[in-house]
């Protein structure tokens, strides 16, 4: 006979380290004699930061030569969750919109923009 304890963040003990858990039986405490017990699943979420100020990972730059110097087009994310997708997604609208800039393939043809992301970050680009 098996059965199944769940433990999430309402059974966390110390709330400063979240290492602590502690499960309450509804009939109270039992004997566990002479049986085996095991973890069958864990799961931990991904549900930090990968874009951070703490990472100083926020920031592109693309330099342009021009006949006598350079031009630099800086952009700036929000700290975020993002996938690689909505940073490209929105890089691409950043230099085609706002700098006017277009993206060409190999063969010379114009590169059209996939599906857009669950966030777009327009507000916060800026250049030098």
């Amino acid at each position: 006979m098996s059965f199944t304890l769940v433990l999430n963040s309402s059974n966390v003990v110390n709330t400063s380290t979240n290492t602590s858990f502690k499960y309450e039986f509804v009939q109270g405490g039992f004997t566990a004699d002479n049986c085996e017990m095991c973890v069958s699943s864990v799961s931990i979420p991904y549900s930090w930061n990968n874009v951070s100020t703490y990472y100083n990972n926020k920031t592109f730059s693309l330099i342009f030569p021009t006949a006598a110097t350079t031009i630099t087009y800086s952009f700036v994310l929000p700290d975020g969750f993002y996938t690689v997708g909505d940073i490209n997604y929105n890089l691409r609208t950043y230099f085609s919109i706002s700098q006017m800039l277009v993206l060409f393939n190999a063969s010379g043809a114009k590169s059209g923009q996939k599906k857009g992301p669950k966030k777009s970050i327009q507000k916060h680009v800026h250049k030098k």
